[in-house]
């Protein structure tokens, strides 16, 4: 019995863990902010401005490149592999 109500009681930390996290994440992006780390493509804005991010332009080209090719039609693997082939990434 002591178990069954160890486990009940975890699941409902992670219920509301979750809960508060998403709460978390809704209310940054609101806020105009990132919710996870850096992303290929932008920068990490440093000073008062935590969480804010700002487009990389040497990076920002292969992100371009990379939504054309999936809008017409070329897989993510497809797309992985010509990135690969010219190293247009590094």
């Amino acid at each position: 019995m002591h178990v069954g109500m160890l486990g009940t009681m975890a699941q409902i930390y992670v219920a509301d863990l979750r809960e508060k996290t998403r709460r978390g994440q809704l209310g940054r992006i609101l806020q105009g902010r990132a919710t996870a780390g850096k992303a290929f493509g932008y920068d990490v804005v440093d000073g008062d401005h935590r969480g804010q991010r700002a487009i990389n332009p040497a990076e920002a080209e292969t992100v371009r490149t990379i939504s054309r090719l999936f809008a017409n039609g070329v897989s993510p693997r497809g797309i992985a592999h010509r990135l690969n082939a010219e190293r247009s990434w590094a």
